[in-house]
């Protein structure tokens, strides 16, 4: 019987309690919600440093990222709880989608410098054969 009521209490306090703690309810579903924004960004990551990326994947690559950008920026439903760790942490998502572009702008360049040095050897090979 001592253990029915006081598991009775303990059972009353951890309901109560977890009534009061919408708010941390609603700060770890954004924190699940981030951690699997950062899982996509990983792969995509993952992705853009695979050997086998071809430059047609860049598009693909781009869309994702403004997917997962507008749902990181939804995060906090407009409310800005200012939960300095959740902040923190779509900062640091941004920052890292910021690095992304900025790699695939210079993939980009990269790639039309190849382009455009394949087009001038292929018109060097052209004339040699010509001759």
């Amino acid at each position: 019987m001592l253990f029915y009521n006081n598991f009775s209490k303990i059972l009353k306090i951890f309901i109560t309690i977890s009534k009061c703690s919408s708010v941390g309810y609603e700060r770890r579903m954004i924190e699940s919600k981030i951690s699997n924004l950062q899982a996509r960004i990983d792969d995509i990551n993952y992705q853009m440093n695979s050997p086998d990326l071809s430059f047609n994947k860049f598009g693909s690559i781009e869309r994702d990222l403004q997917k997962y950008y507008a749902e990181l920026r939804n995060c906090d439903n407009g409310k800005g709880n200012g939960n300095t760790n959740i902040m923190a942490k779509i900062l640091d998502l941004e920052t890292t989608r910021d690095d992304m572009h900025a790699t695939l702008k210079r993939l980009r360049s990269q790639a039309a410098r190849l382009e455009a040095c394949i087009q001038e050897e292929n018109a060097k090979l052209n004339k040699l054969r010509e001759e």
